[in-house]
């Protein structure tokens, strides 16, 4: 069946890729920008005040984890070592999260400057984010 979809009067058959595609053009267009985009995720607050909360949340989560990993001492558990992991993954995203608000931030700062400085900085992010992954 061919549909309508959009505002932008793509048409597609239900379910195929073509409609897919049509849909992800859409979403592209109005939320899904990719780059130096923070604005439109962040909201009203600044980056840093972002930057922050998030380098607070890993910090405070990487305590629960050493807390849940001495856990692990009192014998193996698939079910418990499930949930470190989660865990863990959740602790990445905060980092990760607050990596890519400073880099955007910093990267900024070097288009403008070009100082050897900001470009350490930016340097030093994408490593964390290296070992992160």
């Amino acid at each position: 069946m061919i549909q309508k979809w959009g505002e932008g009067g793509s048409y597609g058959i239900c379910g195929s890729r073509s409609c897919m595609r049509s849909c992800f053009n859409y979403l592209e267009k109005k939320y899904l920008k990719v780059g130096d985009n923070i604005e439109t995720w962040l909201g009203h607050f600044k980056p840093e005040f972002y930057i922050k909360q998030f380098e607070k949340m890993a910090n405070e989560w990487e305590k629960g984890i050493k807390i849940l990993e001495n856990g692990l001492k009192y014998g193996k558990n698939e079910k418990f070592q499930k949930e470190i992991d989660i865990a863990k993954h959740i602790y990445f995203s905060f980092k990760s999260s607050a990596n890519i608000i400073k880099f955007y931030k910093v990267l900024r700062e070097y288009r403008k400057k070009k100082s050897k400085e900001l470009k350490e900085k930016l340097n030093r992010i994408l490593k964390e984010e290296l070992e992160i992954t």
